[in-house]
């Protein structure tokens, strides 16, 4: 007998969209009609979409909400609501955070003043301050229930202190060797030559004085192979074994990762996709790139001041940003994919996809454009760049719902995509953009738009909405 469908007409639900796996987005909608079997087994489901909008279909320019049919396979019922107003996050917490009209995953970093939080968004591997009525606990919806059940009944951290008030008399620092008490699994670096930024898996075997302990590596042996390595290694050396984030579906470019390489972690930076969940990485300390499969790479963390961060405050990437873009200098390594803006007059406004094929130092770069070619069309045209025309590749952003009216585009245009706005929708998912760089009005089809972002203090910003 067939399982019955856990949703009905009216039923609140969430919505992903075929690809995406639990890192979401997951989109809040109602059910307009009951799952219905189609002659290929499978059940879809009239859903009308709560944040999501469509153009309206009395040809108007206002928009309505969004309504579609999707595969009951990617649709689950609203997860039930938080256990009142005083629940709070804490450092580490799995975690959705609510963003661009959908529900996306994330890991709480740091805790802010005026109930903020600073947030991992996996999606992109990076951070971002939400206020905390756009967060909620993480759950899967897993054959029927939901996984972990949302029993975790924590108070405000006001209110657990007025119950459970201690006096706490402090008569000086805790010695180092407290730290890392006997047994702690750690990763221990390296000063040696050639081993910059590379980290071991260890156990602390014991103290040796106030600053040294005594470790035993994990995975490195000794030189006759019949045993685990021991060493000594200093306090400054030692941090303790990183929090295990949940799994990423997908690095980015540019992204810092820990790479697995010769029995330990590597930090490296993202420089390339490629196919087959493969990824080429380049390492700053040994100026190498090399080919990593996604299973021996993790999101790289900093441990900064006695927490973990997602990323050094002071060098967030492979550069260093400074807060003003027109003083920005990116220092983009050989293959990695970019692109380039033009100054000429009549091309204000459009970025062209290259490659890095050096340095030429002082900020200049030679670079190799994807859609440009030479005047004879037999190769790829090169030219000289200036880094403040030069910036990474923007993130893919899977826009499945219509534009809207007035929405920031870019659009694919003479091999190159230009920033534009929605000036009319059309029938037929087609649009008319307006580009006020040159002041024209031209028609696109969907499918040769992209949502405008704009790249800010070393981050990706949508600018889609901005007026």
């Amino acid at each position: 007998m067939s399982r019955p469908y856990f949703i009905k007409k009216g039923d609140q639900v969430e919505v992903t969209k075929p690809g995406h796996g639990s890192t979401g987005p997951y989109f809040p909608a109602t059910v307009l009609r009951s799952p219905a079997k189609t002659k290929f087994n499978n059940a879809l489901v009239f859903v009308e979409y709560r944040t999501l909008k469509a153009p309206s279909v009395n040809g108007t320019d206002g928009y309505q909400r969004l309504k579609e049919v999707v595969n009951l396979v990617n649709v689950r019922p609203a997860p039930p609501p938080m256990p009142g107003p005083q629940l709070f996050f804490k450092v580490g917490d799995d975690v959705d955070v609510f963003l661009w009209n959908g529900w996306s995953r994330g890991v709480v970093m740091e805790i802010l003043e005026d109930s903020r939080y600073l947030v991992l968004y996996l999606d992109t591997a990076q951070e971002i301050v939400c206020p905390q009525h756009n967060l909620r606990l993480h759950m899967e919806w897993d054959d029927g229930s939901w996984v972990p059940p949302l029993l975790d009944q924590r108070k405000s951290p006001t209110a657990e202190m007025e119950r459970n008030m201690k006096l706490k008399i402090i008569f000086g620092k805790k010695p180092l060797e407290l730290k890392f008490g006997r047994g702690a699994i750690v990763e221990v670096s390296s000063d040696e030559e050639g081993y910059k930024d590379s980290w071991y898996i260890a156990k602390i075997v014991g103290s040796i004085g106030s600053d040294k302990f005594l470790v035993e590596y994990q995975d490195l042996l000794t030189d006759d192979g019949a045993q685990l390595l021991r060493e000594e290694a200093d306090a400054r050396h030692i941090r303790p074994e990183p929090p295990l984030l949940p799994a990423v579906c997908h690095f980015k470019m540019l992204q810092k990762v820990d790479a697995w390489y010769n029995d330990g972690w590597w930090e490296g930076v993202i420089s390339e996709l490629l196919t087959g969940s493969q990824y080429v990485v380049y390492f700053r300390s040994t100026n190498e790139e090399l080919i990593f499969k996604h299973s021996n790479l993790r999101p790289h963390l900093d441990w900064i001041n006695g927490k973990w961060s997602i990323a050094s405050k002071e060098h967030p990437n492979k550069w260093v940003i400074n807060s003003q873009m027109q003083n920005s200098k990116l220092n983009f390594c050989k293959r990695m994919k970019i692109e380039v803006r033009s100054d000429e007059e009549g091309y204000t406004g459009s970025w062209y996809e290259a490659k890095v094929v050096r340095s030429l130092g002082n900020d200049k770069f030679l670079v190799e454009y994807q859609t440009l070619k030479t005047d004879d069309g037999l190769e790829l045209h090169k030219e000289e760049a200036d880094a403040l025309n030069i910036r990474p590749c923007p993130p893919e952003i899977q826009h499945v719902y219509p534009y809207a009216l007035h929405e920031n585009v870019d659009a694919w245009y003479n091999d190159g995509w230009w920033v534009g706005r929605i000036s009319k929708v059309l029938v037929n998912t087609k649009y008319m953009v307006y580009f006020w760089t040159t002041n024209e009005e031209l028609e696109f089809e969907h499918c040769n738009l992209r949502p405008h972002q704009e790249w800010a203090d070393g981050f990706w910003v949508d600018f889609s909405r901005s007026v």
